[in-house]
């Protein structure tokens, strides 16, 4: 237990905060959502910047850094092309809305993508050496740019739906 402690207290506060704002973010997706399209794709730009930061900060920009980046990021915005919701998407373009349906798929990524970088980030707290090892760096980075492009291929079909769906008046019910 007191192991666990100390890896609380190493964490910096700015890591709670990001947590805390994710979490909500995530509970806030549990219900349907109204609102313009651009802010609909800041959670896919979040998880993007944060995953180019850490290769960039923690590995530096190799071949198989970005290579396993790159690789995760395709195959993850496949499958979030692919998750169901997409159907429900109603839009508004006369004035720029668009709703999707609440879910927990949004707090799951989220605490997905949370605990695998938090996990990595004391791992190699812990053990420094270990981001030298080609298979951490493959399996970090391919894991963050597996969850980060599962936000971004769910932004692009919400993105499709929104240019696509017949058009509705949405107003009354924007957030």
């Amino acid at each position: 237990m007191e192991y666990l402690v100390r890896i609380v207290e190493g964490t910096p506060w700015w890591v709670w905060l990001l947590f805390a704002y994710l979490v909500v973010r995530g509970i806030k997706a549990l219900r349907p959502s109204t609102g313009p399209v651009w802010r609909f794709a800041i959670l896919p730009a979040v998880f993007l910047a944060w995953g180019i930061a850490s290769l960039a900060n923690d590995f530096g920009i190799t071949a198989l850094s970005a290579g396993s980046y790159l690789a995760g990021l395709a195959v993850g915005t496949g499958l979030g092309w692919l998750m169901p919701g997409g159907q429900a998407i109603r839009a508004d373009r006369a004035h720029g809305l668009v709703q999707v349906p609440g879910g927990p798929t949004t707090l799951i990524l989220i605490l997905a993508i949370f605990a695998v970088k938090y996990c990595f980030g004391v791992w190699m707290g812990m053990e420094p050496e270990v981001a030298a090892q080609g298979w951490f760096v493959m399996a970090n980075c391919g894991l963050s740019g597996l969850i980060a492009g599962m936000f971004a291929g769910r932004f692009a079909r919400l993105v499709r739906a929104y240019r696509t769906r017949p058009e509705e008046d949405l107003s009354a019910q924007a957030s």
